[in-house]
């Protein structure tokens, strides 16, 4: 994979993850814009934050992602289709949060588990496509955030599927 981090500042940071035949997109909500979005095919671009998002390039998708929020529920599973679809067309998505890189990796995890993969395979083969252990050190991958249980409940769903 051709995955490597695109440095801006401190604060802003964007790693490409070459999925399906498509670009997953991970970054900083700082780094979004139009010129960025238009340079790289973006289709979507989701927000995990709980700031705005503001592009007339991509179409832009809020899905704020808190302690309390559940990544498996019906609104997530909709988003993680739309990825998928856009995905599988070539497209590329780009998914953003305020902080650091805690919801974009748990949303990119959710999307690989999506398509029947464990979490520990989902991390592996996230590891996999980050492209260098600086990467996926950004990712914090391995971490195990307030998100982690809900991506083991996540796991657990039978009726957690795309693309099906």
């Amino acid at each position: 994979p051709s995955s490597e981090v695109i440095p801006s500042s401190s604060h802003k940071w964007t790693i490409p993850l070459d999925v399906e035949q498509g670009k997953l997109w991970l970054g900083s909500s700082n780094s979004c814009s139009d010129s960025f979005f238009k340079d790289f095919d973006i289709e979507y671009a989701v927000n995990l934050g709980a700031g705005d998002t503001q592009s007339s390039v991509a179409q832009n998708i809020k899905l704020p992602i808190s302690n309390s929020s559940d990544i498996g529920s019906s609104n997530t599973m909709a988003i993680l289709e739309k990825i998928h679809n856009a995905l599988q067309n070539g497209k590329s998505v780009y998914v953003h949060s305020d902080g650091d890189s805690s919801r974009p990796t748990a949303l990119a995890l959710a999307y690989l588990m999506a398509q029947g993969l464990s979490l520990s395979s989902a991390r592996a083969k996230l590891r996999e496509i980050a492209g260098g252990p600086q990467n996926a050190q950004q990712l914090r991958i391995d971490e195990q955030n307030f998100l982690h249980a809900q991506l083991e409940a996540f796991e657990r769903s039978a009726t957690s599927r795309i693309g099906q």
